[in-house]
């Protein structure tokens, strides 16, 4: 991870370039499944004050709804990584079962986020709310996704050890796939 801090810095660097025209609103700042109920019809989103650890000042700002996106996708990614830690955990299963359901995992999350992703910009159709061309959309779903995959990752040092390997694996492999 250390020997990606150039790449990184380079991708963050990247944002000087883009010039967004996308409107910013207050956003959700700690969207994801967690804050999502079932009524058994419906949805409903809950929790608006922002992620906790954050100042009120700094949950104020307004920004781009993208940042609400890619919160959602992280946290398919953290269910999945969640779901596999825990079934991984000595005696519960042998080795290749363990691969096998990674697999299955990763099937599981690329699903649902691309299923996320068509309902919600399906709904959003060509908002101000959208940067207006998609390169501009892919440029900064992988800088949000880069920037909260970091956090995580601070986060997962700090708190829950088990989870740094899945964090720097999924930042590993949104680097190796820009590359391509």
């Amino acid at each position: 991870m250390l020997d990606l801090e150039p790449q990184l810095l380079k991708q963050y660097q990247s944002l000087l370039a883009l010039r967004v025209s996308a409107a910013r609103i207050r956003c959700h700042g700690d969207y994801g499944l967690g804050q999502v109920l079932h009524t058994g019809k419906d949805f409903m989103i809950v929790d608006f004050e922002g992620h906790p650890t954050q100042p009120v000042s700094e949950r104020r700002i307004k920004r781009l709804v993208l940042r609400d996106v890619t919160g959602m996708l992280c946290s398919f990614h953290y269910a999945a990584d969640m779901a596999l830690t825990r079934q991984s955990q000595p005696g519960r299963m042998a080795t290749d079962e363990g691969r096998t359901l990674a697999v299955w995992a990763d099937c599981w999350r690329l699903w649902v986020s691309v299923a996320f992703l068509k309902g919600y910009f399906d709904t959003l159709g060509r908002s101000p709310l959208l940067p207006p061309t998609d390169a501009d959309l892919q440029a900064l779903l992988e800088i949000y996704l880069l920037h909260r995959r970091i956090d995580e990752l601070g986060n997962h040092l700090a708190a829950e050890p088990a989870l740094i390997r899945p964090a720097c694996e999924g930042i590993l492999g949104q680097m190796q796939r820009q590359q391509q």
